[in-house]
């Protein structure tokens, strides 16, 4: 009922009804075989992303709003699993996958469709929190047909409460939107922030313009704690360039860098190939994040330029002109893993920094006020 409610069905069957389009809109998908036997979960995600782009396209909308590419998607969830995978292929796995902006469920489900092909017997659980009405119904309806449990989907503004509060993940996905601000939720933002270390924000605000160090800081207080073996919980999020570079020392963007460096939560940084989204062409990163790095890894981050990688697409679909094919992706998760070849080190190059290369202060040389005086006669009886 909650799915029909947030769809609006009634309204949308009466308005085709009026307008005597509902009969033809049934026969023409009476003749259609969606079955899963037919159509792959695979070949229907990439079907849904094309409708997503030519509905929000004649809405005069942006489809990146509500989708995040197949391609970029993968990449994202093959670098999470990329130090996990002989662990995810043994007996019993079960493992909790979380997206805070949870959109359609593309994430979710393709981590659901990587882990069940690395291990057919695992269990998962998904879970996700969107905002929207009809993209929180879709996700929804997806979760119910899979027989994941519905109500692990929730609705509402995440940065203004975050509905599972009391639990912690395994793995954290999300792709939030660039660029918008939070003036419409700065009192509740400021409110958790002064709670200080009760809240998901106490490490510091950035700008209001901005609120993807937000997400950011909201998705590393989702991973799970790190156990009795070393497991912990990683995460992945999809950002623009302004938590790299935005805000000088002292600032709230500077102090939440501080944070994630300062705890070590910062993995490896993924640039992007511009022209990967529906709605932008700006500069992209995917952020990898873990509690619990290995050994070799820790106090170090990894950064990966796979700005030279990707194919062009055979037509744009809106600001989307490249996609990274499967060959790429592997590549990149390769480099990840520092499993690369010759041939993979000239095609994705990579740099490793200590966490204190990115430390610096802001030091203001102040000198003496320097005047010019001459001894005349005219001077010394100005000051006389």
């Amino acid at each position: 009922l909650d799915v029909f409610r947030s769809f609006d069905f009634e309204n949308v069957i009466r308005t085709l009804d009026t307008r005597d389009r509902l009969a033809q809109v049934i026969r023409h998908f009476e003749g259609i075989d969606l079955s899963p036997d037919e159509i792959s979960n695979g070949d229907m995600g990439d079907l849904f992303e094309n409708l997503i782009y030519r509905f929000a396209e004649s809405a005069n909308d942006g489809a990146g709003q509500f989708y995040t590419p197949r391609d970029v998607v993968r990449l994202l969830v093959d670098l999470v699993y990329a130090e996990d995978t002989e662990a995810l292929r043994d007996r019993g796995t079960v493992r909790s996958i979380y997206d805070p902006t949870v959109g359609t469920g593309g994430m979710l489900t393709v981590a659901d469709e990587h882990l069940h092909d690395l291990n057919p017997d695992a269990s998962t659980a998904l879970f996700g929190q969107e905002i929207n009405p009809r993209t929180y119904a879709i996700c929804k309806a997806d979760l119910l047909i899979k027989g994941q449990d519905p109500s692990n989907v929730r609705q509402g503004d995440t940065l203004v409460v975050d509905r599972f509060a009391d639990r912690r993940f395994d793995y954290v996905l999300s792709n939030p939107p660039f660029g918008t601000d939070w003036k419409a939720v700065e009192a509740d933002v400021r409110n958790e922030h002064a709670r200080g270390g009760q809240g998901r924000f106490a490490p510091g605000l950035p700008a209001v313009g901005d609120a993807a160090m937000l997400f950011l800081l909201h998705v590393a207080s989702k991973l799970r704690d790190v156990d009795d073996t070393g497991r912990g919980g990683k995460a992945g999020i999809v950002l623009n360039g302004s938590p790299l570079f935005n805000g000088g020392a002292g600032s709230g963007q500077s102090d939440i860098r501080g944070h994630m460096l300062e705890y070590d939560m910062v993995e490896a940084i993924v640039a992007l190939p511009n022209d990967m989204f529906y709605n932008t062409n700006i500069a992209t990163y995917l952020w990898i994040l873990s509690n619990a790095k290995p050994t070799e890894r820790k106090g170090s981050v990894q950064l990966i330029d796979a700005t030279g990688l990707g194919s062009k697409l055979r037509k744009s679909i809106g600001s989307k002109r490249v996609q990274i094919s499967k060959a790429h992706r592997k590549a990149v998760v390769r480099a990840f893993a520092g499993v690369e070849s010759d041939q993979d080190r000239a095609m994705v190059p990579v740099k490793v920094f200590a966490n204190r290369d990115f430390a610096y202060w802001t030091v203001t040389v102040e000198r003496p006020l320097q005047l010019r005086f001459e001894c005349t006669p005219e001077t010394i009886a100005k000051v006389a």
